[in-house]
This record gives C-alpha cells, sequence and structure tokens, in this order.
C-alpha cells in the first residue's frame, strides 16, 4: 500500500520555489537534494535527529546599513549567517568549525543572495511583528492592502489587536494613502 501512494504522490513532481526568502528559510538543511556535498548528496545528520531548517542558519546583521543591497557587500546584508558556536546554539548540536564551514560553503551562491537579501516585503495580506517574548512572541498585527494597479504600492495599513482571551482579533485602526 506504501508503495502505490508514493507513486501517486511522487506522479504530481512537486518542487519547491526557492526563489524567496520564506520559501528558503522554511526548507530543511539535512537530507535535502538543494544543500549538498560535492557529489550530490544532500547534508546528513543522524536519521533520528529533530529537523533544523535553513532559518536556524541566519540572524539579523546589527551592522547593516540602509544603503542598495550588494551581495559583495555584507554591510548590506539583512541578515548574516551565523558563526559556528552561534550554529550548534540554535541547532541544538554539537559540530566542530569546520564541520559548520563546510555545510556553509556548499549553499548555494544564488541561494545565500537571497538569504542575505531578507524577508520579503509584505504588500498584501497578513503581517505581525515578531516579539523576543516567549509568552507573547507577537506584537503588532496588521492586514495590507496593495493598489491592484501597481501590486508593490500599500494604499491600507489596518491595525489589529489580540483580545483579552487571545483567541479573537479585534481590529483597532486603519491608514489609507493615495499611491504616487
Amino acid at each position: 500500500m506504501i508503495i502505490p501512494a508514493y507513486q501517486a504522490w511522487h506522479c504530481l513532481q512537486l518542487k519547491s520555489n526557492l526563489t524567496s526568502f520564506e520559501a528558503i528559510t522554511s526548507q530543511p538543511l539535512f537530507n535535502n537534494k538543494f544543500f549538498t556535498y560535492a557529489n550530490n548528496k544532500s547534508f546528513d545528520l543522524r536519521k533520528d535527529a529533530l529537523p533544523i531548517s535553513v532559518f536556524h542558519l541566519i540572524t539579523p546583521n546589527p551592522e547593516r546599513r540602509e544603503v542598495e543591497y550588494d551581495y559583495n557587500d555584507p554591510s548590506t546584508w539583512a541578515v548574516k549567517l551565523r558563526n559556528s558556536d552561534e550554529l550548534n546554539e540554535s541547532c541544538q548540536i554539537n559540530a566542530t568549525y569546520n564541520q559548520w564551514k563546510n555545510i556553509l560553503n556548499r549553499i548555494p551562491t544564488d541561494i545565500k543572495q537571497i538569504l542575505h537579501l531578507g524577508p520579503t516585503m509584505v504588500t498584501r495580506g497578513w503581517a505581525a511583528i515578531e516579539l523576543d517574548d516567549e509568552e507573547d512572541p507577537f506584537g503588532d498585527i496588521y492586514y495590507v492592502e496593495n493598489d491592484p494597479k501597481n501590486h508593490e504600492a500599500v494604499v491600507k495599513l489596518s491595525h489589529y489587536i489580540v483580545s483579552d482571551r487571545s483567541d479573537t482579533l479585534i481590529f483597532s485602526s486603519s491608514s489609507s494613502w493615495l499611491p504616487r
């Protein structure tokens, strides 16, 4: 029964769209065909290890300058790759500096370029500001509407708050403006 189910799933030929920060950071780092050794074998951790997403590899870049992004200038990167100590803590494993260096060096350049650019700006739909608070990880919550003629131009931003019961969003306010 497993083989027919796998064949049915496989015939769909689903593919990952690795053109956005969000799609890449949600990918697993290990046992992933996009992150491989020189022999095209995927990075492999122990089979019983917890999955580690690519998101664990990065951290906000505190030295970022507000200038146009340039892959060759780390001061323009929104996020940077963590060092080996930070990676071990984030991923809860104990790999050596050289093991991490080997893994990071094998991530394709086009993937690194997208990662360093940082999260995609939200121009439509729900968005939230994440807080460094484990008990309440969500800050402001918004619904963003864009101009139908120019999908990158935001024309209305609605602010929501979480109810006291923490199970409902309550409309708070909105701002509208005309695109230039």
